[in-house]
């Protein structure tokens, strides 16, 4: 099967100064998996994307470099899709894997693993988004088969560029999904319904907080010190988070780990209550 991982992003630069190392932690992302790294940014030189990415151990890397934007941040992301749309056609992939450059893969075979087993009939895996009003589905991690996934799931944002964010992005995946007919199978990511900051059931980890990033590399459990450090200082809001984790416990809700829970201590945003 073949493979490739299709990041696209826009102001997260920083990032790729650790994602090398998670690359040569997995023998099958380094050896196996090509990687296309699209940038829709203006103000991040090619030259400096090319001195980053020419240190990810990989199959191959596609560097596609657009300095426009017209979607935005609300629907930038699907403006990428479609800019790369012949190169996710023309390079033969059974499967393309997307990532936002924040997401670090700290389980290969797990990820890998979702991959090859969705079933000859699904074209497009991906996750529930909780918290919204209406179905979504996440738009940060999805994986498609570029053969069979329609243009047309990824060119809807065109009808709202220029518009007050009145569908978010999530909301209208979902929507032309369903509305494409498209063989999609979900996953979970976590057992509680809630996008932690932390290593999740698939094998990624979405990260804002970049301390964390090289405590985890040097040692996991290192990354708790910025958790425990987050917690003393909002104990009230640690409290909150303590007796809810108990409420759900008492009530054989499944969740993950009351740590990682506690990972949203004292964060500016919470991306499901």
């Amino acid at each position: 099967m073949k493979i490739a991982i299709f990041y696209t992003s826009y102001r997260q630069f920083r990032e790729l100064e650790w994602t090398p190392e998670f690359f040569r932690r997995n023998r099958r992302l380094s050896s196996e998996i090509d990687v296309i790294y699209h940038c829709n940014n203006a103000g991040i030189s090619k030259g400096e994307l090319q001195a980053r990415l020419a240190k990810i151990p990989c199959k191959s890397m596609t560097l596609l470099h657009h300095p426009c934007n017209e979607g935005g941040y609300a629907y930038g992301q699907f403006e990428a899709i479609c800019d790369a749309w012949e190169t996710l056609h023309s390079g033969g992939w059974d499967w393309v894997i997307h990532l936002h450059p924040d997401i670090f893969i700290t389980d290969g075979d797990r990820l890998l693993k979702t991959i090859e087993e969705a079933g000859e009939e699904v074209s497009l895996i991906t996750a529930p988004v909780f918290g919204l009003t209406e179905p979504a589905y996440g738009t940060t991690f999805f994986a498609f088969r570029p053969g069979r996934m329609p243009k047309e799931v990824f060119g809807c944002y065109v009808d709202f560029v220029g518009e007050p964010i009145v569908v978010p992005l999530e909301n209208l995946f979902f929507t032309e999904v369903h509305r494409q007919k498209v063989a999609v199978k979900s996953v979970m990511q976590y057992r509680g319904g809630v996008h932690f900051y932390d290593p999740d059931h698939v094998g990624l980890w979405h990260e804002h907080n970049l301390e964390r990033v090289p405590l985890y590399l040097r040692e996991p459990g290192l990354r708790w010190k910025v958790t425990r450090r987050k917690v003393l200082g909002h104990p009230l809001a640690a409290l909150t988070t303590l007796r809810s984790w108990l409420r759900r416990r008492r009530q054989g809700i499944a969740q993950d780990s009351l740590a990682q829970y506690l990972t949203f201590v004292g964060s500016e945003k919470r991306e499901n209550a």
